[in-house]
């Protein structure tokens, strides 16, 4: 509606009258004098005149009362078209006012009269007669706290010092309760001295907006105290990289205070000069990927020192998905590494410890066979170290008895129990016959369990307490004579003397349960086990309490070991018979419980800091579709949470996989027995095949049965155990090839000695036997036959020899023994020349290579197996053969012109002569390589 229209109106009826009065004047007036003008100008006569006065009056009065008649008729018509379109403005108004739900009010300042709408009033919950049309009906329900405020605002208004009337107020409702309003009105009319007459405003209700900022507020301080205790850095960038938060957590860390780092590029304050530019590179394809990355960088602190940190680096994006910064979660694990060095360190340590622990130690596998025994065991058991190994725990050597010295089933042994119950046992006591006589032994047993929870063996303790045990008894006998009323309570209790607070008297459960010995607690006073900030509340108590009863509950008690218990205490004055004030008390330990409640509180925080930043990705899957999953379940499958959010957990199972999980996962949901853990291949967004490690379980999320899931990625692990299984096929194969290549040497052997070897002693033989006949039949023979029997006997001899250094030879050079590597590998390039009738060339360092005679033999067998390949495979028509010293290491190159292979085609091929070389290499613990392409020759490449 125009705020306008009603002093429109207002001075349309009051200038209305006006304009009637003038035009009848003007036109009573022409009407008059044109009459007179015309009546003189055609008569003269007096009764002529007379008539025509008459009638001219008459005629005057009928012309002026058709003009006053249209006139009137035309202004009522505009009076009640106007007034109609006011109406109708009015409803509009009125329309849109309450339709928004806002209450009116409309204020006559000089009565002090408001109209209140009728939404006005059920705003406050009254009808529409509740409230009366006063002032006094709105200011007497205004908060005492808002009242002063909300009328000094009126009245700046009202007097011109404000502009406009808006301002925030609670209302006094039906009920008694406050609502918050928005009250607004304007000025609509002002008397003529410029006084403001009447107001008219509007009442919103603001309740819930108020409550919802409230919230917000406190939500927001809730998350900046969050951000403050996080037990790990927070830091938050602006787009440029430059520092906005950083949590006292990072503080810590880097040494910055907060107001050091503001607006500060976080690469250039914590990073490493010559590391800046690469952190730099890092931010930009971090934004890129828009996805959590982690990173373990080396920084600066601010005192200069280097450590080494964890990131987890987020970008952030606005509500329109345009970048807006980064939010980076560190952590300092120097420490962590320094730790895991120093448990390596342990570990050598342990060995040591159980090699000379007066406590004796002995694993034996799930075989009931002894693996490991140190020296105490061994002379506990009066036996050594090489009779106890290997042998079975059941042994008849090592009979076990009970302590009363009955002889024990295989069933009652330390070994069995362990293996049939999988639980450990603590202190076990077992009779045990010696060359030194029966013992008394106190056996503990651990059982050692695999990753997959399979019974792997036992671990035992064993300790002589023989002299400790005959003591015992003796003891035993004696307390049962002292024992009193409370000392046989299951729950700690003692009694103390009030003035001195000292313990004058505590059972076995104090003991046992406080870690105190009983003379310990005698010389103790109560305040002893109170931690020490409590200590001057309990002297108050025990001074101030004198109630014969008291009760305290959640007091804290600190046990011998330095461990803080909650505990329940019941005293109880007494007199005690020595005389004196006394007190017995009775502690109930309720620790534990106190503890669930506290756990109970922490957990949904640590489930949240252990599934956004563990290696592993944690899921929860119910019905068709992914409703948790953590960050890292992004990294491993590739795909966003919103993707994996919109998939069927299907999608990215390898199909030669999905039958097999499908029917473990509603096996599972129907509460059949199926394994908790098994592997199988996923598929990425990018089509990579992953292995995975899954473990699963059904619970309840949001009251519906669903799947929570936990998967690592072993691909890693099964390329490895692939290789590995390629690695000991290949080795089996090239033993069944050397145990062949042997057979076929001895063969080799066997056969020229018998073609060779053997012919020419039966040749010998032969000439001999011709000798020896001549000297018989003739006594005396001609002496040229025998010289010349005896020169075909000597070139026989000298053949004989020759064979049998070409097949010693053959076994091993006699050159590699008496004149050592390099020389050896001369003769052999040289035979090689010779042989195979190919261009081979020997290069070799002048200086001395020493090396022990395995090693030498290794290298000559290596170069003679690949001087044989080039003959026979690679038709080469030049070899070059290089033994060079290189500082402590010897360098081995034969390289070929020859035809080459394909290194990849190889693969898989029953190559027994490069196995062979590779095999002989890794024995003496060099490396070897071998480089080859079709076409441009083969380079075969030892180092030592």
């Amino acid at each position: 509606m125009d705020n306008n229209s009603p002093a429109k109106f207002t001075n349309f009826l009051k200038k209305r009258p006006l304009k009637i009065a003038l035009i009848y004047f003007l036109v009573s007036s022409a009407f008059t004098v044109i009459s007179i003008l015309l009546t003189f100008d055609i008569e003269t006569d007096p009764d002529t005149l007379k008539i025509a006065a008459i009638t001219q009056a008459v005629a005057y009065i009928l012309l002026t009362a058709l003009i006053l008649y249209y006139l009137l008729q035309y202004d009522t018509k505009q009076i009640l078209q106007q007034n109609e379109e006011l109406i109708e403005q009015e409803k509009r108004w009125n329309y849109a006012f309450e339709g928004a739900g806002d209450g009116v009010w409309d204020w006559n300042i000089k009565t002090n009269e408001v109209f209140f709408s009728k939404n006005w009033k059920t705003m406050l919950g009254y009808s529409e007669d509740e409230i009366e049309h006063d002032y006094l009906e709105w200011e007497s329900r205004l908060h005492p706290e808002d009242k002063e405020i909300v009328l000094k605002k009126l009245k700046d208004y009202l007097e011109g010092r404000s502009d406009i009337y808006s301002v925030e107020s609670r209302l006094r409702t039906k009920d008694g309760s406050y609502k918050w309003i928005l009250d607004r009105g304007k000025i609509f009319e002002w008397d003529k001295d410029g006084k403001p007459l009447r107001m008219i405003g509007t009442h919103t209700d603001i309740s819930e907006f108020k409550k919802l900022k409230e919230e917000k507020e406190y939500l927001l301080s809730q998350l900046q105290l969050e951000f403050e205790r996080m037990p790990i850095g927070m830091i938050i960038l602006n787009p440029d990289f430059t520092i906005k938060e950083w949590n006292p957590t990072a503080e810590k860390i880097f040494s910055y205070k907060k107001e050091e780092t503001t607006n500060k590029k976080i690469h250039e304050l914590i990073t490493p000069p010559e590391m800046r530019s690469e952190i730099a590179r890092h931010f930009r394809e971090l934004i890129k990927k828009k996805e959590t990355q982690k990173s373990t960088e080396q920084n600066i602190t601010k005192d200069g020192r280097l450590i080494l940190c964890e990131w987890y680096d987020t970008p952030l994006y606005d509500s329109k998905g345009e970048y807006n910064g980064l939010m980076s979660m560190v952590i300092d694990v120097t420490e962590i590494k320094r730790k895991e060095e120093e448990v390596v360190r342990n570990r050598e340590l342990l060995n040591q410890i159980l090699e000379t622990s007066p406590v004796g130690i002995i694993s034996v596998n799930q075989n009931g066979i002894i693996t490991f025994a140190n020296e105490a065991a061994q002379t506990i058991l009066s036996a050594n170290k090489d009779n106890l190994v290997n042998k079975n725990c059941h042994s008849d050597e090592l009979t076990f008895y009970t302590a009363e010295g009955e002889k024990l089933e295989d069933s009652a042994l330390p070994f069995n129990i362990v293996k049939t119950s999988g639980a450990a046992i603590r202190n076990n006591l077992y009779g045990y016959k010696s060359a030194e006589g029966f013992k008394i032994l106190s056996v503990n047993s651990t059982p050692l369990k695999s990753p997959d929870n399979e019974f792997e063996g036992v671990v035992c303790t064993v300790e002589d307490i023989t002299e400790r045990y005959k003591i015992e008894n003796a003891l035993k006998e004696s307390e049962k004579k002292f024992r009193i009323l409370f000392i046989d309570n299951p729950h700690p209790m003692w009694i103390y003397d009030v003035e001195t607070m000292k313990f004058v008297e505590v059972n076995d459960s104090a003991v046992y349960h406080y870690g105190y010995s009983r003379e310990e607690f005698l010389n103790m006073t109560i305040a002893d086990i109170r931690p020490i900030e409590d200590v001057p509340y309990l002297i108050r108590s025990v001074r101030e309490d004198t109630e014969p009863t008291q009760r305290h509950r959640g007091w804290r008690h600190r046990k011998k070991d330095g461990t803080i218990i909650y505990v329940e205490i019941s005293s109880h004055a007494l007199p005690y018979t020595l005389g004196g004030n006394y007190r017995l008390v009775m502690s109930i330990d309720i620790t534990d419980q106190y503890l669930a409640e506290k756990a109970l509180q922490e957990n949904e925080e640590k489930f949240r800091i252990l599934t956004e930043t563990t290696s592993s990705a944690i899921f929860i899957y119910q019905g068709k579709k992914f409703v948790y999953l953590n960050p890292y379940t992004e990294i491993m499958t590739g795909y966003s949470k919103e993707e994996l959010m919109g998939m069927e957990i299907w999608d990215i199972i390898h199909p030669d996989f999905r039958n097999e999980v499908m029917k473990t996962g509603i096996a599972r949901l129907k509460g059949d027995s199926v394994p908790g853990r098994y592997s199988f291949k996923i598929i990425t967004k990018d089509g990579s095949e992953r292995w995975i490690d899954f473990s699963a379980g059904t619970i309840t999320f949001k009251n519906k049965p669903a799947v929570i899931g936990t998967a690592f990625d072993i691909t890693e692990m099964k390329n490895a155990e692939a290789s590995l299984n390629e690695s000991r096929e290949r080795y089996r194969q090239l033993v069944l090839h050397m145990q062949t290549l042997r057979e076929s040497e001895r063969a080799a052997i066997a056969r020229e000695m018998h073609d060779e070897l053997g012919q020419l002693l039966t040749s010998l033989k032969m000439n001999l036997s011709i000798i020896k006949k001549d000297i018989n039949e003739k006594q005396i023979m001609d002496m040229s036959t025998v010289v010349s029997e005896l020169d075909s006997m000597s070139e026989l001899i000298d053949r004989a020899v020759k064979g049998v250094r070409k097949m010693i030879t053959e076994l091993r050079p006699e050159v590699l023994d008496k004149l050592g590597l390099v020389p050896a590998v001369e003769w052999l390039v040289e035979n090689f020349k010779k042989t195979s009738k190919i261009d081979c060339s020997y290069k070799y360092s002048h200086e001395s290579i020493q090396l022990d005679s395995e090693k030498e033999l290794v290298i000559f067998r290596i170069i003679q197996e690949a001087l044989t390949n080039i003959g026979r495979h690679s038709k080469a028509t030049k070899v070059t053969v290089s033994l060079i010293k290189e500082g402590n290491s010897v360098r081995l190159t034969i390289k070929d012109n020859g035809i080459g292979f394909d290194n990849k085609a190889l693969r898989g091929k029953k190559t027994f002569g490069l196995m062979g070389m590779q095999e002989r290499a890794a024995s003496i613990g060099a490396s070897f390589e071998i480089e080859s392409k079709k076409g441009e020759g083969t380079v075969i490449t030892l180092k030592l």
